[in-house]
């Protein structure tokens, strides 16, 4: 019998994906840089929004799609949670969601701010990948 084991995929990434380019890094640094000064003026984050829409289809390399579609997930369901926790302000659980929201998207952008400048993916683990 001959053993059928999977590979196993690199620890690290690099050896496998094409770096991001500068302009797609550049494009990818200022959309998170938009998420996070959403925390302080609320309307950068639907620019931030449009930009990763109008911008995913140009990225080229893996990596960089990979990193928009992160970046795009991150802010549709902080949206929805958002939505939703502003529906159930009326019954108090509304500020604990959108809290929880808020914390959940900046630990999404971190984590995947600090992969992209290490040129890596974002690691799925707490939330959505």
């Amino acid at each position: 019998m001959s053993d059928q084991r999977q590979p196993d995929f690199p620890k690290d990434a690099r050896f496998v994906m094409d770096p991001v380019s500068p302009d797609e890094s550049k494009r990818l640094t200022i959309i998170y840089a938009l998420y996070a000064a959403s925390f302080f003026v609320g309307i950068t984050f639907f620019a931030a929004l449009l930009l990763n829409v109008l911008w995913k289809p140009e990225f080229r390399s893996e990596l960089s799609r990979i990193h928009a579609r992160w970046q795009l997930r991150s802010g549709l369901f902080a949206l929805l949670w958002g939505v939703i926790g502003g529906i159930s302000l009326l019954f108090l659980v509304g500020w604990l969601i959108i809290g929880l929201a808020g914390i959940w998207l900046i630990y999404r952008l971190v984590r995947g701010w600090l992969a992209l400048s290490d040129q890596q993916p974002p690691k799925p683990g707490f939330g959505l990948s």
